[in-house]
Parts: structure tokens; sequence; C-alpha cells
């Protein structure tokens, strides 16, 4: 039944509300989901650059000399790939992403990205930029 454009649904409660009720519901709390996160992200740096600090000083990541962004050496890491079932071999180089002239290894992906204008940074060891996206994912999994 449409009831100025809108159909009609029961609530999880049995209350009788519309469909685009339940939209505005679902996308304020998914905004606060996603302002809950960078909340959570905020409060995690100093232990995401404490974690990109210790894979540094364990040889198992680097500080690209072009842009000065911090990657994960992935050819350091035995059987680096058993997870997914793939090895470095596998994967090719250029075919998904363009190839970066930043990495020593094409499969190498950033811990810490340097400061471009107009986005967020953080001071760090090896100066303003954000986190990537791994590290941030394994800070908050702590």
């Amino acid at each position: 039944m449409f009831f100025f454009g809108a159909f009609f649904v029961r609530g999880s409660s049995g209350e009788k509300t519309t469909k685009r009720k339940k939209m505005k519901e679902r996308e304020k709390a998914h905004f606060f989901f996603l302002e809950n996160q960078k909340k959570k992200k905020n409060l995690k740096v100093p232990e995401m650059i404490a974690m990109i600090s210790d894979i540094l000083a364990a040889g198992h990541a680097y500080v690209a000399p072009l842009s000065g962004d911090v990657m994960f050496s992935v050819e350091g890491i035995e059987g680096y790939g058993r997870l997914s079932g793939r090895t470095t071999a596998d994967n090719r180089a250029g075919e998904r992403v363009a190839v970066d002239g930043n990495k020593r290894n094409p499969a190498d992906f950033v811990l810490w990205k340097s400061a471009k204008p107009r986005e967020p940074a953080w001071e760090s060891p090896w100066g303003p930029g954000r986190p990537g996206w791994h590290i941030e994912c394994s800070a908050m999994a702590r």
C-alpha cells in the first residue's frame, strides 16, 4: 500500500512505520557507526605509529625514498600469502593497480601515507601523514 510515496511496513516492535522512516533510521545508525569508528581510529593512531615503528625496527618495512611513505615489505615474511592460498609469484604487477615506483616489490603496501593537501594528517616520526588501512585494522583489532 502506498502512502505519499512510501510503503507501510511493520517495525521490529510491531508498530506501523514507513519504509522511508526505516531507511532514515538505518542511515542515522550507519552515520553513528562511522563517527564512532572515526573516534576509535583517532584514539588508536598512537598505537598504529608504535606498531609501524616496531615493524620498521624488525626490518619488515621501509621508508619509500620518493614519497616518504612507510611501506610493508612482503619479501621479508616467509609464507606471505599462505592465508589467501597465493604466493607473491601469483600476483601480476600492474594488472589491477598501476605499478608504483616507490615500492621495492609491487605487492608491498602502505603502513603510513605521507600527508597531502586537504587530507587529514597526524604527526609521526616520518612526518605528517595518516595510517594505511592495513595498519588501522591491525591496531583496532588489538
